[in-house]
């Protein structure tokens, strides 16, 4: 069994990745939620079959010398919590940023 078939213990940040090796692993479903930058959908994980979040984030959108995207993938790859949302993987393209969680059902938390 590859490492990659068992079970998910450490995010694999693919940095030079493109829309085609993103859509080779992930299906890419409905819209859940927009922000500024980003749009967050639903998906699933063709190898596992599980049902995944994919954040895809506008480069773009970003002023030069804006580092937080660059430090919002550092802090996800080093929480590793049963009550914080899990990364998966990361693929970063020229124009995009994939970042593949973990699926959480249940509406808005500060609407709790």
């Amino acid at each position: 069994m590859a490492p990659e078939d068992g079970p998910r213990t450490k995010p694999t940040v693919y940095a030079t990745a493109t829309v085609q090796d993103f859509l080779e692993r992930y299906e890419v479903g409905e819209t859940v939620g927009v922000g500024g930058f980003a749009v967050v959908k639903k998906g699933r994980d063709k190898k596992t079959g599980d049902p995944v979040a994919i954040k895809v984030v506008d480069k773009s959108r970003y002023a030069a010398g804006d580092n937080s995207l660059e430090r919002e993938i550092q802090v996800l790859l080093k929480v590793d919590h049963p009550n914080c949302i899990k990364l998966y993987d990361v693929y970063i393209t020229p124009r995009k940023v994939y970042l593949v969680t973990e699926l959480v059902t249940g509406g808005e938390l500060l609407d709790r």
